[in-house]
């Protein structure tokens, strides 16, 4: 049996969503304010990445270069500008690069 990459990446995107989205609402903690309003920022965050990288995984069979640069991209950026400016302008990157 052989596993592509898409077969990779869906398993991925298995195990980030059942590990981001239903291991959490199955877990009762008691968490002091602070520590829930870390988590509410934080998950967003983790959705995104769940998304970068079934869609690196995706890609990275078509278009190596482009998916590793635009990864990186996104990596260092995202702190500065937002996760969701540093997709997009990832986003932009890879297709500059891949055209």
């Amino acid at each position: 049996m052989t596993i592509n990459t898409a077969t990779i990446g869906i398993f991925l995107l298995i195990f980030v969503s059942i590990f981001v989205r239903i291991i959490p609402s199955l877990i009762t903690l008691k968490l002091s304010p602070e520590t829930q309003n870390e988590i509410k920022s934080i998950l967003p965050t983790a959705v995104f990445i769940n998304l970068i990288v079934y869609c690196i995984f995706q890609e990275m069979e078509k278009s190596t270069l482009p998916a590793i640069i635009s990864i990186i991209f996104i990596l260092l950026a995202f702190k500065k500008i937002g996760l969701l400016a540093a997709v997009i302008l990832g986003t932009i990157i890879y297709l500059g690069v891949h055209l």
